[in-house]
């Protein structure tokens, strides 16, 4: 097996494994399931990981990794403190909706009662910037950054469950379109009377949205 090609095979069964573990849980997911979805045999799969263990611990680093960065970008991005709180939970919606490694790491985590997984790559990043919004004066007077920060978290929280998707359905809306809305209703309780920093509820503009009330 040549490297470029071990690479490739190291690459389908990550995403495979992603893909089950995300949709089954660890205990459920077996390599069989794997070599079904990734199109490879048994011996590639233990070729590149030794144990389903290593498997789901490679997959919640590479999880891990993904939310990191798009953390790191919302942070970098936002014109403003409090507008990179709000861009923060909208990319992780839209992870935890679209990226298989990032739904399994945080499956994994939630399995494993791992505070420090899945959250522990982003929590630490979004509290930063909650505080950086009350030292800008963005937050209202009593409203305190751990009370923004549990906010937000219970937003993304709540993109986890299915409880949220079922919601959704009957709304006839999405997850994204949703956390919009609660933060439309939000940003009046938490934003300061003498601040005007111009915040979109929706976070960053992206490809094929169209403008227009949430």
């Amino acid at each position: 097996m040549t490297q470029q090609r071990a690479e490739r095979t190291r690459r389908r069964v990550l995403r495979a494994g992603a893909a089950e573990f995300a949709r089954r849980g660890y205990a459920a997911t077996t390599f069989t399931h794997i070599t079904r979805t990734a199109g490879v045999t048994m011996g590639s799969i233990t070729f590149h990981f030794a144990s389903k263990r290593a498997l789901a611990d490679e997959v919640c680093a590479q999880g891990h990794r993904v939310t990191r960065e798009a953390v790191t970008r919302s942070a970098a991005d936002a014109t403003c403190a409090l507008q990179a709180v709000i861009d923060i939970t909208h990319a992780l919606v839209l992870l935890l909706g679209e990226d298989d490694l990032v739904r399994a790491a945080s499956r994994l985590g939630d399995e494993a009662g791992d505070r420090d997984g899945w959250y522990g790559a982003w929590l630490p990043s979004l509290h930063a910037v909650t505080t950086r919004a009350d030292r800008e004066g963005a937050l209202q007077a009593g409203v305190d950054p751990a009370t923004v920060t549990v906010l937000a978290v219970s937003l993304v929280a709540a993109a986890e469950t299915a409880a949220l998707q079922a919601a959704c359905a009957c709304a006839g809306t999405v997850a994204a379109v949703q956390l919009t809305r609660a933060w439309w209703a939000l940003l009046g309780a938490i934003v300061s009377p003498g601040s005007d920093p111009g915040l979109s509820p929706a976070g960053p503009p992206r490809p094929g949205d169209r403008p227009g009330p949430p």
